[in-house]
């Protein structure tokens, strides 16, 4: 019992460290990406906007940690000698499987729940959030900016003055879902009310030599709310539904035959990704013994190869199989965690056997 606290808490701690040297990398490129897709909004905003994004990469920065602690403790144990002196102690190899299974089956558990509750709310609210945001910062010009991106309207200037934009290009969505109308102004003066822009041009014309404007000086107005309704995300896709939605919707028997593959794809991939961290115990203990501490880049190195191999196979090959009726919804989900697994006896068989 020791033995296999002491692994537990190895692993737990190489884990927790490796997770958090994930997110450290990661994370401030989260918020570059958040400034520049919220640009001219507070940072409060942005602050709020980070964790909406980070819940998507949650479940895979952990389960990366989870195969790098895994490599890095038997590795460690490997190199210190340990390994050789649990070997001849008479404790058979697989008993030390039991600390990694128990922190895999609690990070599983944890993870799913995350995919199947969580995730697919805080995707939607993500969509609305920076709609929401761009439309605030939108109402709140500030005084230098010269450039405004709302989906559909699009307005850039070479220079501000006061409240005016001088030397405008302005994308204007039509009525009829045509192609936006592009005008190019000297001058664009801009007024908000509480759901309406009206941009006032002065010397305004066409760029296409097909379209003529009846007025030099042409006034367009447009509702903010069909603005930013093209940023909110479509709640019917299987990403923005929780597992439970998607059972009793299937249970109804009324989607089409391509929402049902998306629905039954998507409930067993949130479940196969829970179950990912068994997978990459089964890999990882074999490469961290194997590599020892001596090559321990090269053991981050094949657990990340191991881990992104895995994700690319899972959430494209399955996804595109899937949909495209190629095999079941269920199989494309589950074979790669079935091949993985199945690589991952193979290669502790052979380690126990040495």
């Amino acid at each position: 019992m020791t033995l296999l606290l002491y692994i537990l808490r190895q692993l737990t701690v190489s884990t927790a460290f490796a997770v958090g040297a994930l997110a450290f990398v990661v994370f401030p490129g989260i918020a570059v990406s958040a400034v520049q897709r919220l640009g001219g909004v507070s940072l409060q905003a942005v602050l709020t906007y980070i964790p909406l994004v980070g819940v998507e990469l949650a479940p895979y920065l952990v389960s990366l940690g989870f195969l790098l602690g895994i490599v890095s403790t038997f590795g460690r144990l490997a190199a210190d000698r340990e390994w050789v002196a649990i070997s001849m102690s008479g404790i058979h190899p697989f008993r030390t499987l039991i600390p990694g299974a128990i922190l895999a089956v609690i990070l599983g558990f944890g993870t799913h729940a995350l995919l199947a509750d969580v995730s697919p709310v805080w995707k939607l609210e993500q969509g609305n959030f920076r709609g929401n945001a761009l439309l605030e910062a939108f109402r709140n010009l500030a005084p230098g900016r010269s450039e405004l991106d709302l989906g559909p309207f699009y307005l850039g200037a070479v220079s501000r003055d006061g409240d005016a934009f001088v030397d405008v290009q302005i994308h204007v969505p039509r009525d009829d879902g045509k192609e936006n109308l592009v005008l190019v102004a000297e001058r664009a003066e801009l007024s908000i009310s509480e759901d309406e822009l009206f941009v006032q041009l002065i010397q305004a014309r066409t760029v296409k030599r097909d379209e003529m404007l009846s007025n030099a000086a042409p006034a367009v107005q447009i509702k903010l709310s069909d603005l930013i309704t093209p940023r909110l995300k479509d709640p019917t896709r299987a990403k923005h539904q929780t597992s439970s939605a998607m059972r009793a919707a299937l249970a109804e028997g009324e989607l089409d035959p391509e929402r049902e593959l998306e629905y039954r794809f998507e409930i067993q991939r949130r479940m196969a990704v829970g179950a990912t961290y068994l997978v990459f115990l089964l890999v990882g203990i074999p490469t961290g013994l194997w590599l020892r501490s001596g090559n321990q880049l090269v053991g981050m190195g094949a657990a990340a190869i191991y881990a992104f191999t895995y994700y690319i196979l899972s959430l494209r090959l399955g996804s595109s199989l899937a949909l495209a009726g190629t095999v079941p919804p269920a199989l494309a989900a589950w074979t790669t965690n079935i091949l993985g697994a199945a690589i991952g006896l193979v290669l502790t068989w052979k380690l126990v056997r040495r």
